[in-house]
């Protein structure tokens, strides 16, 4: 079983590094996490997620979980308290951003979603929160997820609503940008079932994009009125039969 090697120095890694392709973040991004109340907030409310959404699925503690586009790993040292013996990987193609941070339990390795160096069927989940859309080729990378996770592994997707999140940049609440794709949670639904992956759930959330009191329980008052459609992002959950 072969998760990779920590990568993130070396001559090879620098010369990637040199010249980022669209849609890979920087080290501002990191930057923008210690100061950004809204980039703190959909830090928190993600992991949030993805710990629900694990605890519900795989019905016990995960062996290995790999986060892809995982940039400082700060979602990894989250969950990395949850389930402290826990194999967490964190695969990012910017070896700068990976170093911003230490992060203890968590495996660092540098590398490209569409090209996972990572064995086939070794991982319990995979987790990747507002990465899809800034992939060049989705369908490449869910085919790539699940050459990787294990039968019964479950596959944990976030991305924005397109039409709000360009709403809230032009309000000046957060930087859009890098974007290769949009999805609907119609179309993000077909393009894993294309791949004969299972839809365990797939739903909006995140009323705003730096949180209030009570925002959960209103979402569920949103959602069971069928307003869904105000909320700002989207999540899937898949698993491999």
């Amino acid at each position: 079983m072969e998760f990779g090697k920590d990568n993130i120095s070396g001559e090879r890694n620098k010369n990637l590094n040199d010249q980022l392709p669209f849609g890979v973040y920087d080290v501002d991004y990191y930057e923008g996490r210690l100061k950004s109340r809204a980039l703190k907030y959909r830090l928190n409310r993600r992991t949030s997620e993805v710990a629900k959404a694990l605890t519900k699925y795989l019905n016990r503690t995960p062996e290995s979980v790999l986060d892809v586009g995982t940039a400082d790993a700060l979602m990894l040292g989250k969950l990395n308290q949850i389930w402290p013996k826990t194999r967490f990987i964190g695969l990012e193609m910017n070896r700068s951003l990976l170093m911003t941070t230490k992060i203890d339990g968590v495996q660092k390795i540098e590398g490209d979603a569409l090209a996972l160096p990572i064995d086939s069927q070794c991982v319990d989940a995979i987790v990747a929160t507002a990465v899809i859309e800034h992939l060049p080729d989705p369908a490449r990378f869910v085919s790539e997820c699940n050459r990787v996770i294990k039968r019964e592994g479950i596959i944990v997707i976030t991305t924005p609503d397109p039409n709000l999140e360009h709403l809230a940049s032009k309000l000046g609440l957060l930087k859009e940008s890098g974007h290769h794709h949009t999805f609907t949670l119609d179309t993000i639904c077909q393009l894993f079932e294309q791949h004969k992956l299972e839809i365990l759930e797939s739903r909006k959330f995140m009323f705003s994009p730096i949180g209030f009191p009570a925002e959960i329980f209103i979402e569920r008052i949103i959602r069971y009125f069928g307003l869904g459609m105000v909320l700002a992002n989207q999540l899937l959950v898949a698993r491999k039969s």
